[in-house]
């Protein structure tokens, strides 16, 4: 029963937008009589979404008559995601975020990711090529060259690039030496080793999407700006009037009385005329 009042949060916000923007007829909303234990404080306990709605609205509407270069607005919200201790306050305040404290505790956990890690050794060296009458031999990564005169005249190393086999060159052996290729040339030999990586918690994507809505571009004291802020109580009541109760939102918490009364599973079940409570997120008739 909780994903239907989830579901009922959802289509908050157009509705608190249209309650907020329309022009409601006070007599109209008089006709449609609230209940008699009807309390707005307990409504907005009940559906801080709705409350959360109108100050994403101010602080939109704030930042945008603000007159600021794109790099002050940047280097803001850096700030303002950079400052841990007030962002938790608004992460958590039901009201703005509405997180709760497993939310932000699990998205600062590190993660550690095994990965292999693989070493490419590279010789600085030089292929060595020899020539006798029946053509040319190549010495592939010579492990010692040998000089006489500023002249080489033997060189070790392998009969390919794969160092498939040793191969000992000399005048006598392969002839005389003819050139030598400079440059950076690659072993083919690889060492692998197991790395564990350790990548330290932050703020996941979709929580940073959230929490902008609650940065206003030139204050720095974000949380108590947003806390200061005064909620429109008649656009949230007409909320009730004009959706809520059609709806089936839950207007206040059940009674004791009430908690085994028929559970509402979806806004097609709404009975015209019946009222519905809250028990811990189900949502029940009141007879």
């Amino acid at each position: 029963m909780k994903k239907y009042n989830k579901y009922l949060m959802i289509l908050a916000a157009g509705m608190l937008a249209a309650c907020s923007s329309m022009e409601v007829d006070e007599e109209e909303i008089a006709q449609e009589n609230f209940p008699a234990d009807f309390s707005l404080a307990e409504y907005i306990e009940l559906h801080p979404g709705l409350l959360s709605l109108q100050i994403q609205d101010s602080v939109k509407n704030y930042n945008a008559g603000l007159t600021l270069e794109k790099a002050d607005i940047n280097a803001d919200l850096d700030k303002f995601l950079a400052d841990t201790v007030a962002l938790k306050q608004i992460f958590l305040d039901p009201t703005l975020g509405g997180f709760s404290q497993d939310d932000w505790d699990i998205m600062w956990e590190p993660t550690e990711t095994v990965k292999p890690e693989t070493t490419v050794v590279k010789l600085d060296t030089v292929q060595v090529k020899f020539e006798n009458a029946d053509g040319i031999t190549v010495v592939y990564f010579p492990s010692s060259i040998t000089i006489e005169d500023d002249v080489i005249t033997g060189a070790e190393g392998y009969t390919d690039s794969s160092k498939t086999e040793a191969l000992t060159c000399d005048a006598a052996t392969c002839g005389t030496f003819v050139t030598k290729k400079g440059g950076i040339v690659a072993d083919t030999t690889k060492s692998i080793d197991s790395v564990t990586v350790v990548t330290p918690g932050a703020i996941t994507a979709d929580k940073k999407m959230v929490l902008q809505k609650y940065n206003f571009n030139d204050i720095e004291n974000d949380y108590e700006a947003l806390k200061g802020i005064t909620p429109d109580t008649t656009a949230i009541s007409q909320q009730y009037i004009v959706y809520g109760k059609k709806a089936g939102w839950a207007y206040r918490k059940c009674k004791e009385s009430e908690l085994n009364n028929k559970e509402l599973l979806s806004v097609s079940d709404v009975k015209l005329g019946t009222t519905y409570c809250d028990d811990d997120g189900i949502v029940r008739e009141i007879k």
